[in-house]
């Protein structure tokens, strides 16, 4: 079997407050499961916002065990600046970025990603249009990852 690395993209907008907190729970029983499954090389959180807010995307790193992940996911906090839609493709755009091995990747959100019919937040809508340029749809980023 081959090296397997495992990321979870988590959304850390407003309406995501609640979730956050379980998910920093979850981290810690998941570093219980991870010890008894040898198949996942690596671990790793990318966080992602949404552009109106001071940045979009940030990536803890790669490391071997989630208890390398706590000081990161605990510094995890909701933007009280961001509403949906929100900025999901850009986090997998990054992540094909970074990728080394295969890679499960486990998204945790709560609302839709940006999309051309989104009315809501169209400035935001256009700028990850233009960070993304073509990999903008999700049959594209799936491919690529």
């Amino acid at each position: 079997m081959g090296v397997t690395d495992l990321c979870f993209i988590v959304d850390t907008t407003s309406s995501m407050t609640e979730y956050l907190e379980s998910f920093k729970h979850s981290i810690v029983e998941f570093n219980e499961i991870f010890g008894l499954c040898p198949l996942v090389n690596r671990i790793g959180v990318i966080e992602f916002k949404d552009y109106c807010c001071d940045y979009v995307c940030k990536f803890s790193g790669w490391k071997n065990s989630p208890s390398e992940l706590f000081e990161f996911v605990n510094g995890l906090t909701a933007d009280p600046n961001s509403d949906t839609p929100e900025a999901s493709k850009t986090a997998l755009y990054e992540l094909t970025q970074i990728i080394e091995n295969e890679t499960l990747v486990i998204l945790y959100t709560d609302a839709e990603p940006h999309s051309s019919i989104s009315e809501q937040h169209e400035e935001n809508n256009k700028k990850e249009l233009i960070q993304l340029n073509k990999c903008f749809d999700w049959i594209t980023l799936v491919n690529i990852l």
